[in-house]
């Protein structure tokens, strides 16, 4: 008598119908112009570390003066834990408060995700991009740093590159000569998406950011007694001693020497703070019987030397 192994026939048959069945779907697929998709894109790569930069926007430069590009802080950092720092708003006074209103909370490591997707989509993660020159002067340049990777292997691919537009903020109404349609198209990829990297860390920074080192650069006062405009500058005493001799100097030797920069810390930097929350961009510090014009610069988190 034969005997017959009916679960191995019936295994065939199965596999035999949804052979079919895919064969049938594929056909159907390419006759109807449509792609099977066999294969993902490798998604990006995001560090981890709470003093990594994922993503930085960072404007500055044009025609202003050399102690506002001083006190300059990045518009915005968002960190691999999640933690984030921006610029808050600020009143339209003269002369402005001395220190920057730096605020900050958290994103989500989905949030984070979905803003570095939004960067691949635009096709901000490769090389740097040329986006051209816009006809105007004395603007400033936006820097926009993402720090994430698309490669399987991260350790093998090269550094992200930073991309640089200069004059962002302004985009031409009906177009500019000076640029072409794929510089006009890239500006318009890159103003979106820090449009939306601007919505999701507005919604998450509501608490103030208290910097626990502050770069401080110092000068001789003018010798002019009134202030600008007729308003005086006002004076406080400096809580760490002599400005002299104050770190090291910057913009050049001997003569030519404008600025001394330090970086306080600790219980220093809590003192610094705490004097400089009262004054103004102008305000006097007395040091040993002379007098000084200050740019205070709250460091972010992965910074430790003067900017």
């Amino acid at each position: 008598m034969r005997t017959t192994n009916r679960g191995s026939t019936f295994l065939l048959l199965s596999l035999t119908v949804v052979l079919t069945a895919v064969l049938a779907l594929g056909a159907g697929a390419c006759s109807s112009g449509r792609h099977v998709i066999v294969d993902r894109v490798q998604p990006p790569t995001i560090p981890t570390g709470a003093n990594d930069v994922v993503l930085r926007v960072d404007t500055r430069g044009g025609f202003t003066p050399v102690e506002y590009q001083l006190g300059i802080v990045p518009g915005l950092t968002v960190y691999g834990d999640g933690r984030v720092i921006e610029s808050g708003p600020v009143t339209e006074q003269y002369p402005p408060h001395a220190l920057p209103n730096l605020v900050t909370g958290r994103l989500s490591r989905d949030a984070i995700g979905r803003l570095v997707q939004l960067a691949a989509d635009a096709e901000l993660l490769g090389p740097a991009i040329d986006f051209g020159r816009p006809g105007v002067t004395d603007m400033a340049t936006t820097e926009v740093t993402i720090n994430a990777s698309t490669c399987s292997d991260r350790a093998a691919c090269p550094a992200p590159t930073p991309q640089h537009a200069y004059a962002l903020e302004f985009p031409p109404v009906h177009g500019d000569p000076g640029l072409s349609t794929a510089q006009l198209a890239a500006r318009r990829r890159l103003r979106s998406w820090v449009a939306a990297v601007d919505r999701a860390a507005t919604r998450a920074a509501t608490e103030p950011y208290v910097a626990s080192e502050v770069a401080v650069y110092a000068r001789p006062a003018d010798t002019v007694a009134a202030g600008v405009d007729g308003i005086e500058p006002g004076a406080a005493d400096w809580p760490l001693g002599d400005l002299a001799t104050i770190g090291t100097p910057i913009g050049g030797t001997g003569a030519n020497t404008t600025y001394r920069c330090a970086v306080v810390r600790g219980s220093d930097a809590e003192r610094v703070l705490a004097a400089a929350a009262g004054a103004s961009s102008i305000t006097r510090w007395r040091a040993a019987g002379a007098e000084y014009s200050i740019v205070f610069r709250p460091l972010l988190p992965n910074e430790h030397t003067c900017p």
